[in-house]
């Protein structure tokens, strides 16, 4: 797999709003660290809703002209999928060029980092590589206008399903009816109390939370999937929709349309090449 190919995938599936970083930078917040990094000069854009950092030299600044409009795009559509209006301090953006330039700012060297305490988020983007922007945004703006959420899984497949289609072709209930012709569909319980972020495991996880947060939209309506956003909710699914666990996952998977013949080895290459967004 080459560098870029394997950028793609971290940008598409990479996300650690719910995680610490494996070298956690020193006390301090992260956005106001970056600003101070001694080497790190930020070309600095103004958006309605964000205050976009692009680093100076860094092969981000090859997007840095379609940037603002992207991010409003972004945020106008994350918006409209939580049903409530922006409040708070604008967003802040930054954008580096590579895995490399992300570890001095997070201490890891995720595709996007959001750091939903600070209303800060940490992407990496060029002429190659799409930002993780839908994606990291929905994180933003999930945390600050819905609260904390029951469960990582739902965090993550909520930003999934914002993304939009994977490898610009599968929408992600194709994508799981593929994983569950070829059994790699995990049980409900395992997603939701052991959710697993990386690699190509990772992907299956991702894609199976945003199959599951779309059906539980449009069977429940958007009371519903707010309804289970809440910390408990999944001790309490019962009362919240008016069915159990085991039913609601009967349901969901019974509800998938027919996969296409493409196998997953196949869409995951695809996606590899193409991200989610």
């Amino acid at each position: 797999m080459g560098i870029k190919t394997y950028l793609l995938l971290l940008a598409a599936f990479t996300s650690t709003a719910a995680q610490l970083p494996s070298n956690p930078p020193r006390a301090g917040s992260l956005a106001s660290r970056a600003l101070a990094l001694p080497g790190y000069h930020w070309v600095h854009r103004r958006t309605p809703h964000a205050e976009i950092y692009v680093r100076g030299g860094s092969s981000a600044e090859k997007i840095i002209a379609s940037l603002p409009a992207n991010v409003e795009r972004a945020v106008t559509a994350d918006l409209a999928r939580l049903g409530v209006p922006f409040s708070g301090p604008r967003l802040r953006l930054f954008f580096v060029g590579s895995r490399d330039e992300m570890r001095p700012l997070v201490g890891a060297m995720p595709g996007g980092h959001a750091a939903t305490d600070e209303g800060a988020g940490f992407l990496i983007g060029n002429d190659s590589i799409q930002p993780a922007m839908r994606h990291e945004i929905m994180h933003l703006l999930s945390w600050r206008l819905w609260g904390t959420p029951s469960t990582a899984w739902f965090s993550e497949g909520l930003a999934t399903s914002a993304a939009g289609k994977c490898g610009g072709k599968y929408s992600v209930h194709q994508v799981a009816a593929v994983l569950a012709r070829e059994n790699r569909l995990v049980p409900l319980d395992t997603l939701w109390k052991h959710f697993i972020y990386s690699a190509e495991t990772g992907a299956t996880y991702y894609i199976e939370g945003a199959s599951l947060v779309e059906y539980i939209e449009r069977r429940f309506g958007h009371d519903g999937l707010r309804a289970l956003w809440p910390i408990g909710a999944y001790d309490d699914v019962d009362r919240r929709l008016g069915i159990n666990r085991a039913t609601l996952e009967r349901d969901w998977r019974a509800s998938l349309p027919p996969a296409p013949t493409s196998g997953w080895a196949e869409i995951f290459t695809n996606i590899t090449r193409r991200g989610c967004e």
